[in-house]
């Protein structure tokens, strides 16, 4: 899997755990979106969708995507992270015209 493609960007910034999501099409077949989580003490990381389960006493997360290898997951969230910083360097108005997103 080597094609990316943003499909949308969307941030929350008054969400308490999700402070983005960007939803990507990846080789012309797979929709995913990943999640900006911000963490207890303010740190934000990008990470695929996740489900909390609640495994006896403990809670653990699964993952719903990831990818085959260490290094296409780190390229794909190069591409997350390229996506970020391309929308904050544009307006906040036109950035849905400027990529040619209906919304």
């Amino acid at each position: 899997m080597s094609n990316y493609e943003l499909v949308k960007y969307e941030e929350f910034p008054s969400d308490q755990y999700a402070k983005a999501v960007c939803t990507i099409l990846i080789d012309s077949k797979y929709y995913v979106s990943y999640v900006k989580k911000m963490t207890k003490d303010g740190n934000t990381f990008w990470a695929s969708m996740s489900m909390g389960i609640q495994d006896g006493e403990k809670k653990r997360y699964v993952d719903a995507f990831c990818m085959d290898s260490m290094s296409a997951n780190e390229k794909l969230l190069d591409f997350v992270r390229g996506c970020e910083k391309t929308r904050e360097a544009e307006p906040k108005h036109e950035v849905a015209d400027a990529q040619a997103m209906p919304f």
